[in-house]
């Protein structure tokens, strides 16, 4: 007698511990996104530094050494009356500035 009164309310039962569950995991759902924005902060926290003080410089250095060959290799060609080629030199220009200001504007545009 018992199993048929149980097995009468068992949909009851089901619906409500799904509803119970459902309501329960939207609150999850809802904050994976808060979740993610946390993350990606701490992560943009700890990588900054580095990027400023170490991936910047160096990328810069080496940008400068590249202009330096180009702009020797302008004075070649000067000397010798070959026409010169500028478009290199300016487009390491461009980057140099491009690189140099990346921790103003590039942290900006990553968010």
């Amino acid at each position: 007698m018992k199993i048929k009164n149980l097995l009468k309310k068992l949909p009851v039962i089901t619906a409500g511990a799904g509803a119970f569950i459902t309501a329960g995991t939207q609150y999850a759902y809802a904050d994976a996104n808060g979740a993610l924005n946390q993350a990606k902060d701490n992560v943009i926290n700890q990588i900054k530094p580095i990027v400023n003080t170490v991936v910047v410089p160096v990328i810069d250095v080496v940008l400068v050494a590249i202009l330096c060959v180009l702009i020797a290799k302008a004075v070649a060609s000067y000397k010798r009356g070959v026409e010169i080629e500028l478009l290199g030199i300016i487009l390491m220009v461009a980057g140099i500035t491009l690189v140099t200001t990346f921790p103003v504007w590039g942290w900006a545009l990553i968010g």
